[in-house]
């Protein structure tokens, strides 16, 4: 990939996150309409996609985005009134810059051309949206500024720093963005130009003065600079305006990108102009000059030691104090980063058979017993262990942005299905490893389109109940031990228990004297092909989604299951574990083969005597603090060859509200199963999730409890 490609790559994951965020803001806006911060966001995320996109040569997104730009403009100075209109217009206008960055060759331009002018209607006059048309909001057609407008007068000192070319940014086209605002005034500064025998084509050497005339406010003038870092210098100064027909000096800051200083509106009636900004204003000393003079005076630290007030050993300490916290603040500015996920999955792969290595040498030291040797054994094993943790944690995501990622989704249905619902979520910063949050959209996507569709009444349905008419659906997720509950609840109409299991039965998949109980009826719409929608639409109603939910969440090794009370609403829960990398495991044996058991779901060990304490030879069931649970001996689950020894010991576990005890021949110990992926015909073995490799090269199946549980139930 050459470094353009990069670059480009670089600018569309950029804009995609940008996307995100404008979506998130429109949506804030619809709940808020006077939300300032949704409103700058939402401006700023559109100006950084129209400036990145004209200098990775992405013009037409750049010219797309500079028309909703002048609308949001008009929004964030009060001038708009935000409306349904403008977020629908905003969302659509979204939506067509996804298209334009990742499906350019089915572009709609039409559609584009379509948003721009409805876009344009929403502009307080028709000169102006002439003007916009244009793209130039300032400057009226023969070049000249309005007498009528408030005209502001600025002076940009603008030094780029010498590598700005070698970040893919091109300053000349911050000049073309100053001119579109208005009468613009460049000098060029040629003084840091070397000799031609040290001139390197790769830097660059120039800087400029420049003098703007225009309408544009001083926050628009700042955004053009939004992309520079601080080793670019620019100081902007606002110097008159003829409204009041006065100088407007503002504070002057020599390095880094300025924000600058107060408008007229902010300037208190004794701010006094400084002397060096008069001089400046004035034109008897450069800015250069001014600031040469300013580094010669003397700086507070000496001043207090020539007068004696301190040492130089306490100055000294205090510059270093103040150095390490503008270090911590750096790092915390910059404590984030970019890495491939492949990248990642290579990582944790690499540490998956570091563990395995690490337990196999502890297994060979342990035989061997030699004490000089098991001091850097152990030491291996902790180490091992934190680099573990720590790959682990960089894989955590939080699930705030897939949560985020449905307002949108439920905000469009039910506006197609004429409902009022919001979407409430909770829980945000919930960590959970990246590939399970990937493959968990599905899903989620499965179960918020069936609350919203058949959950939620619509607003006369529920006013007759005496509902509110906005309906709610509640996203959340919480961690409970080493599992993640993700949790899907709305205040609709419930389900309706006798409905479904008339349904079951019409469709054979029940006998109608069939004795279940609630729960064991709502999981009935986890089978393929169950419905109870009468009609199909676009949104549901083909008898698919929920089975393929089910498959998904327990292809996650997850567990799903319904609550609900028939007219007030229905609650999903999902619970996940928070990692398919590695996992702590029980390891036990059974005829010669070894399992791992999740520790999750261990409640506790205990030793068993087949002859003794079977309380029923026709059930596996004992009797446990005077509490009768069933029985699975693996040695008979897997039609393992050989007869159960006298003294068994059982792992008692626990999946739901399932409950029983899983007879071994021993139990060996804890185990960090490094999990490993089966071939697909292995993959479909009844009570298997998958498999490990132990410390002597041997494999080891990891136990898919639930499915065991459940397998077992059903046998009864």
């Amino acid at each position: 990939m050459s470094e353009n490609d990069k670059y480009v790559e670089t600018y569309k994951n950029e804009a995609e996150e940008l996307l995100t965020e404008i979506e998130h803001a429109v949506l804030d806006l619809e709940e808020d309409a006077g939300n300032r911060d949704a409103i700058d966001r939402l401006f700023r995320a559109m100006h950084t996609i129209k400036g990145s996109g004209a200098m990775f040569g992405f013009d037409d997104i750049a010219s797309f985005t500079h028309h909703i730009e002048t609308v949001l403009d008009k929004v964030r100075n009060d001038e708009i009134v935000v409306n349904k209109k403008l977020t629908d217009l905003v969302l659509a206008s979204r939506d067509q810059l996804y298209e334009m960055l990742y499906n350019t060759e089915y572009v709609d331009e039409e559609a584009q051309q379509k948003i721009i002018k409805e876009l344009l209607s929403l502009l307080p006059d028709e000169a102006g949206q002439k003007m916009r048309i244009n793209a130039d909001s300032s400057v009226r057609e023969e070049g000249t500024l309005s007498a009528k407008a408030v005209i502001y007068t600025y002076t940009i000192e603008f030094r780029p720093k010498s590598g700005i070319m070698m970040s893919g940014m091109d300053p000349v086209l911050l000049l073309d963005e100053l001119r579109e605002l208005g009468e613009c005034c460049i000098q060029v500064d040629d003084s840091r130009l070397p000799r031609l025998d040290v001139f390197d084509p790769q830097y660059f050497y120039l800087g400029w003065t420049i003098t703007l005339k225009t309408t544009a406010n001083i926050n628009i003038i700042k955004d053009v600079f939004i992309f520079l870092d601080a080793d670019n210098l620019v100081e902007i100064k606002q110097i008159a305006s003829n409204e009041k027909d006065v100088l407007h000096p503002s504070e002057v800051v020599s390095k880094g990108t300025i924000f600058p200083g107060k408008d007229r509106s902010q300037k208190e009636e004794n701010d006094v102009p400084r002397l060096g900004e008069i001089l400046v204003e004035h034109g008897v000393v450069s800015m250069k000059n001014l600031t040469d003079a300013l580094d010669k005076q003397k700086k507070l630290g000496e001043i207090l030691v020539e007068d004696g007030l301190i040492e130089k050993d306490q100055l000294s300490g205090a510059l270093k104090e103040q150095s390490s916290l503008f270090r911590k603040q750096d790092a915390r500015r910059s404590s984030g980063i970019r890495v491939p996920s492949e990248r990642l999955d290579k990582l944790i792969n690499l540490v998956g058979e570091l563990v395995i290595t690490q337990a196999r040498l502890t297994q060979e030291s342990g035989r061997i017993n030699d004490t000089k040797l098991n001091i850097p054994v152990e030491n291996i094993d902790r180490l091992t262990s934190e680099l573990r943790d720590i790959a682990l944690n960089i894989r955590m995501r939080s699930v705030g942005p897939i949560f985020n990622k449905f307002r949108r989704l439920v905000r469009d249905m039910s506006a197609n299905l004429g409902k009022e619902i919001d979407l409430k979520t909770a829980g945000e910063e919930t960590e959970l490893d990246k590939t399970l949050i990937e493959r968990l959209d599905n899903p989620l996507v499965h179960l918020i389109r069936n609350a919203v569709d058949h959950g939620i009444e619509s607003p006369a349905e529920r006013e007759k109940k005496g509902k509110p008419r906005r309906g709610m659906v509640r996203l959340s997720a919480v961690h409970k031990g080493a599992r993640i509950l993700i949790t899907i609840e709305d205040d609709g109409r419930g389900l309706d228990s006798a409905v479904i299991l008339e349904k079951a039965v019409s469709k054979n998949m029940m006998l109608r004297n069939a004795d279940l109980t609630e729960k064991e009826i709502f999981a009935l719409i986890f089978k393929a092909g169950f419905s109870t929608v009468e009609s199909v639409t676009d949104v549901s109603g083909r008898g698919v989604g929920m089975d393929v939910v089910r498959r998904e969440i327990e292809g996650l090794h997850g567990q799903i299951h319904i609550q609900s009370e028939k007219g007030q609403g229905t609650s999903i829960v999902i619970s996940l574990p928070l990692t398919l990398a590695i996992i702590d495991g029980l390891m036990v044996e059974v005829a010669g083969n070894r399992y791992i058991i999740p520790i999750t779901m261990v409640e506790e060990c205990l030793k068993f005597n087949r002859n003794h304490e079977m309380t029923n030879t026709e059930r596996n069931v004992f009797s446990l603090r005077g509490e009768m649970v069933s029985l699975i001996p693996l040695r008979e689950f897997f039609d393992s060859v050989g007869t159960h020894p006298e003294a068994e010991q059982v792992v008692v576990v626990r999946s739901d509200e399932m409950y029983a005890g899983i007879a071994v021949d021993r139990i060996i110990g804890d185990y960090q199963a490094v999990i490993k992926s089966l071939g697909e015909i292995s993959k479909k073995a009844e009570g298997i999730s998958g498999a490990t490799i132990l410390g002597d090269g041997s494999v080891a199946l990891i136990l898919d409890i639930q499915s065991i549980l459940m397998f077992s139930k059903e046998k009864e």
